[in-house]
């Protein structure tokens, strides 16, 4: 156990400096507060960057209206646009929110389902609930920093299994 907490206390500080804690979640890195960026798993959807706590974090999903998508490559800049449009491979980049992703062995990932637990890849596709506690550094798993806070606005809640949508 010993051994593995401090493999983990290592990877936590590895972990900040991936791309992102989770592939499959709106990404501000790089962004002004205000910007409009993909949500990955639903391309008839966006959220906006804002400031939390001194860090850029995307806020809930925001809809496009009916029969629009999100087109993150607009030249006039970041928009929902008609469907109709559209070309052929204008909703192509999707993933599902409620799959973990890892790259390697050690890699962490939020449980979609439960804010204070995250997913620590082992061999072989194999992974293992963690739960975040006080000692852990708090109560709650921070997918974009890879680690456990205090605040809970920094929680992945975006997998909902209950939610189908057409294109």
């Amino acid at each position: 156990l010993c051994s593995f907490m401090r493999l983990f206390q290592m990877q936590l500080v590895c972990q900040r400096e991936l791309d992102a804690a989770s592939a499959c979640a709106p990404d501000c890195r790089g962004e002004a507060i205000g910007a409009l960026v993909a949500v990955p798993w639903d391309c008839t959807q966006y959220a906006v960057c804002g400031d939390l706590h001194g860090d850029l974090y995307p806020s809930e999903e925001v809809n496009c209206p009916d029969l629009f998508y999100f087109n993150p490559n607009d030249p006039l800049g970041p928009s929902c646009n008609a469907i109709a449009l559209a070309g052929d491979n204008y909703c192509v980049t999707t993933c599902d929110p409620c799959e973990p992703l890892w790259s390697e062995s050690g890699d962490t990932t939020p449980n979609p389902e439960d804010c204070t637990q995250f997913q620590v890849c082992l061999n072989n596709g194999v992974f293992y609930y963690a739960t975040c506690d006080e000692q852990s550094g708090g109560m709650y798993y921070d997918y974009f920093n890879g680690g456990c806070q205090d605040n809970p606005d920094y929680c992945f809640a975006s997998c909902d299994r209950c939610v189908p949508y057409c294109i």
